[in-house]
């Protein structure tokens, strides 16, 4: 598939049963759920976080550049912002919810993609289903003061289960999981602005700390320094646009901040090793 066949939708939170709830947990199958509302496209943005549950059948996804397959304990993790194909046709379960409904945890559980097994696997899945029923509960049981603080208990369990599946080593990590703060922060404003700020020293300004301690703040962290970081960014997001769009070349470039195209071609092949239209010829 050429990159002008390619068509990226952009997801934002539409919830279907209790719109302040900030959170969705549905099989795959339900009609009116993720899976129905992107049919139409190729790939997705969502404004959200997915969590697909698999318990059964095999299918592939498909996140950013990469394909993985998907099985009966498979469990993958799409944050806001990944490019990535509609849920695969397989049986299970998809909890979406809100970046601000578990910002704190989804830090300590850098994941993209488990496979689990054995007690693990039992484990996650009862959280799954306690999330489930609860939000059933919830969502469509008629009012009443049994149901009362049902939402903060969604956010506990949604809580409770993240963090169980944060104690299995994943196959595909990510690096957004940080519990350093002052990283974390870093992280965060990367993603929002790494086309119009490149520099350590900017960053630094804009958190209100010393380039010093910025880095250091990313050393420990992860460690790479702040101008990896950025640049990491920057080259996925110019990885994403060559395979998923037909944009030139030098669109791109002005897309991530580059007033000229050579420039851009030069950082593309120093951070990835081949140049853009190279890379594009081969994605």
């Amino acid at each position: 598939m050429t990159a002008s066949e390619l068509t990226i939708g952009r997801l934002d939170p539409v919830h279907p049963d209790r719109s302040a709830l900030r959170l969705c947990v549905a099989p795959l199958t339900r009609p009116d759920g993720c899976r129905g509302r992107s049919r139409q496209w190729s790939l997705l943005r969502c404004g959200f976080h997915v969590l697909v549950v698999c318990t059964g059948g095999t299918g592939e996804q498909r996140i950013d550049v990469e394909t993985y397959p998907v099985r009966a304990g498979t469990v993958l993790w799409l944050r806001p912002g990944l490019v990535h194909s509609p849920a695969p046709e397989v049986e299970g379960t998809a909890v979406c919810f809100t970046t601000e409904l578990a910002d704190d945890v989804s830090r300590l559980v850098p994941g993209v993609l488990w496979q689990l097994a054995g007690e693990d696997a039992r484990d996650v899945a009862g959280h799954v289903a306690l999330l489930a029923e609860e939000y059933r509960r919830y969502a469509f049981d008629p009012t009443g003061p049994e149901l009362a603080h049902g939402d903060a208990m969604l956010e506990h369990l949604l809580a409770a289960m993240l963090l169980r599946l944060g104690q299995v080593e994943p196959v595909v990590g990510d690096r957004r999981g940080c519990t350093n703060q002052l990283a974390a922060r870093f992280l965060a404003l990367v993603d929002e602005r790494y086309a119009e700020l490149h520099s350590a020293e900017q960053y630094a300004a804009a958190l209100h700390c010393s380039v010093r301690t910025l880095a250091r703040a990313c050393v420990d962290a992860g460690g790479s320094t702040p101008k990896e970081i950025i640049d990491s960014r920057r080259t996925v997001e110019a990885r994403r646009l060559l395979s998923f769009t037909d944009l030139s070349v030098q669109a791109i470039g002005r897309r991530l901040g580059f007033d000229d195209a050579a420039n851009f071609g030069r950082f593309f092949a120093r951070t990835v090793g081949v140049t853009p239209g190279a890379y594009r010829a081969h994605s």
